[in-house]
């Protein structure tokens, strides 16, 4: 990762950890290179020897700043932050087809298990990049990290009213873990809990 990426990449992560500005003495910097914030939930964990390297920074996402919902697909979920730089996105392949043959969809997955992909992603404009036909002037995904542990479940109905696959969904993240790399250091973004509910999906862009 450049170190351009790694500074845009830092800023949209700490966005999504901390709440708005307040006015605060210049913090000093951590261990890690970023900025130390009182308003990121921070949980680093300390070696247990001198011989051993420290364990990651851990940080807690804040699910409430992830205000733009949506979905389309078979199927596509997203949650994104209100100013489009930094998002969480849930595909699961074939769920709105599944729902339409069996009268509904209820599965719940572990992550990893190849069903359920989970990714924390940042970038610019993206209420603009997905589920759309329409190529929006600079929106873009600059880094995309999957996670690495949690749980999906996921509920889709048949809306027979319209078009097949469409439907609308209920979805639940709980416990689910990224691995980040911030330049050179790890770091672990959790994810304790993201409820979405009645989300349109099945349908397709253009």
């Amino acid at each position: 990762m450049s170190r351009t990426v790694a500074i845009t990449f830092a800023a949209a992560l700490l966005a999504l950890a901390c709440g708005p500005a307040v006015p605060t003495p210049t913090p000093a910097a951590t261990g890690t290179g970023r900025p130390a914030s009182p308003l990121a939930t921070l949980s680093p964990s300390a070696s247990s020897g001198p011989t051993q390297s420290p364990a990651p920074t851990q940080l807690e996402i804040e699910v409430a700043r992830l205000t733009s919902i949506g979905g389309c697909g078979d199927v596509f979920i997203q949650a994104i932050t209100a100013d489009g730089t930094a998002a969480i996105t849930i595909q699961w392949g074939g769920a709105a087809t599944a729902a339409w043959a069996d009268r509904e969809f209820n599965e719940t997955a572990q992550i990893p298990d190849g069903q359920a992909k989970v990714f924390l992603v940042v970038g610019h404009e993206l209420t603009r990049f997905y589920c759309t036909d329409i190529g929006w002037p600079g929106a873009e995904e600059v880094t995309s990290t999957p996670a690495i542990t949690g749980s999906v479940e996921l509920v889709v109905r048949p809306d027979r009213a319209r078009f097949r696959p469409a439907g609308s969904a209920d979805l639940r993240l709980s416990d689910v873990s990224f691995k980040v790399m911030i330049g050179s250091e790890e770091e672990i973004w959790h994810l304790d809990e993201l409820v979405i509910e009645n989300v349109p999906v099945g349908w397709l862009a253009g």
